[in-house]
């Protein structure tokens, strides 16, 4: 059986070390974390760092989330540039409206895919276009505001007050790239691959498409930033994308925090993989930021000094959790809409509806003849509660920043619940 480390009893709960148990290897060593769990939408692994023996065989798929290096990406944006959205109330309605149709999504249309291709050319390079945009639910960008505290008078602690800062946010994953690296991942594992021989170069998906996979979610959110930068008329740091197909060079944003969860890697000198299944990998993120729920926006982590730049040391593998426990999935969540929009006959059934329509908006799929507020607005994590271990993850020295949502896109309901939730309520009708 695996050796599983945790903090504290209470994180690894009895069903949680079962599931663990039977998904790994003697030879693997789990660190469960703060909010480690199994997520009820897709079975996936939350906030559990994980040492995978790299030459043993019989790895078991369930291992491995299909959202490979999926995370989040923020850049910070001057207050004055920030505050004119704000301080109007017709500006921020017309800056959320083309926020959100700036910003491809699969959400809103089968035609629609985003993310580079797994497969490249001799240089790791695309070999062909590509569109960015939200892949999954989850997905969100926009500007989000802040209280920090600093100093008017640089290095006089003394003169520390709080001061409003604003950054602009996307969370998303790699899209394409991450969908087929999973499929094929998945298939090497049931031919009785170990995962040397699932990454050894020329092997299938091999070395080529493990380099790629790890960039492919921040190429996609670096590029989120850019068009939604535009859409709201935010000038941003952008530098060109190296690994752009050849004649179409893309942008990319220059990132105060890029942070990547569910992230494979070989260890220097030891016959071991590190997976960070749902939680951040502090060897390869730049900066601290962890998701709470969507209304409640995200923590993100800041040193003494103001700087965003830190690095993190513990003993669960050096990372820190970043999804929160899911409380209902968007199955349940979807049908609770229906059900109140229908019971009240009207699509703003939200207890929260005046709320969410100045902060949020989305773009779902057309010709339904229905909309509603999608299921991440229905209650379906909980809030970020894990900063009480702070000292024991390595947080000690830093300040927890909460960002909360002030113009911000998010993924639509999905298509085929949309469509069942309005057969219910105007079908019925």
């Amino acid at each position: 059986m695996a050796r599983i480390l945790c903090l504290d009893e209470s994180h690894v709960p009895s069903s949680l070390r079962s599931a663990l148990g039977n998904a790994l290897r003697v030879y693997d060593t789990v660190a469960a974390m703060p909010n480690s769990h199994r997520s009820k939408e897709s079975q996936a692994f939350k906030n559990v760092s994980m040492h995978l023996h790299a030459t043993e065989p019989d790895v078991n798929p369930c291992v491995f989330s299909e959202s490979w290096f999926a995370g989040v990406s923020a850049v910070r944006i001057p207050v004055a540039a920030a505050e004119v959205f704000l301080s109007n109330p017709s500006v921020r309605a017309e800056a959320l409206k083309r926020l959100a149709k700036a910003v491809p999504s699969e959400m809103s249309s089968a035609d629609i895919s985003v993310g580079p291709k797994l497969d490249g050319d001799e240089r790791d390079c695309d070999d062909a276009e590509w569109e960015c945009g939200f892949d999954s639910p989850s997905c969100c960008v926009g500007l989000y505001s802040a209280d920090e505290n600093h100093s008017a008078d640089a290095g006089n602690v003394g003169m520390q007050r709080r001061y409003k800062s604003y950054f602009l946010v996307v969370k998303a994953g790699g899209g394409l790239a991450a969908q087929t690296f999973h499929t094929r991942v998945l298939a090497a594992l049931n031919r009785g691959c170990s995962l040397d021989e699932c990454f050894a170069e020329g092997a299938d998906p091999g070395a080529q498409a493990l380099r790629r996979v790890s960039m492919a979610a921040t190429r996609n959110r670096a590029r989120i930033l850019v068009t939604a930068a535009s859409a709201l008329g935010l000038l941003i740091d952008t530098i060109p994308d190296s690994a752009s197909a050849p004649g179409r060079q893309y942008r990319l944003a220059v990132t105060d925090v890029n942070v990547s969860t569910n992230c494979l890697r070989r260890m220097d000198g030891r016959p071991v993989f590190h997976y960070a299944a749902g939680c951040i990998d502090g060897a390869t993120s730049q900066g601290l930021i962890a998701s709470s729920n969507v209304a409640a926006g995200f923590v993100l982590f800041v040193g003494d000094d103001g700087s965003l730049k830190l690095t993190l040391k513990n003993e669960a593998h050096n990372c820190l959790p970043f999804s929160t426990v899911r409380l209902e999935t968007n199955r349940e969540l979807v049908m609770t809409a229906a059900a109140r929009c229908k019971a009240s006959d009207s699509q703003n059934a939200h207890p929260d509806a005046a709320w969410i329509a100045e902060r949020f908006a989305w773009t779902s799929k057309p010709g339904l003849g229905f909309d509603m507020v999608p299921p991440s607005l229905w209650g379906s994590h909980e809030p970020e509660n894990f900063q009480i271990w702070g000292r024991e993850l390595g947080l000690g020295g830093y300040s927890a920043v909460r960002l909360a949502p002030e113009i911000v896109a998010i993924s639509a309901t999905e298509p085929a619940r949309l469509r069942a939730a309005a057969r219910h309520v105007v079908g019925a009708s």
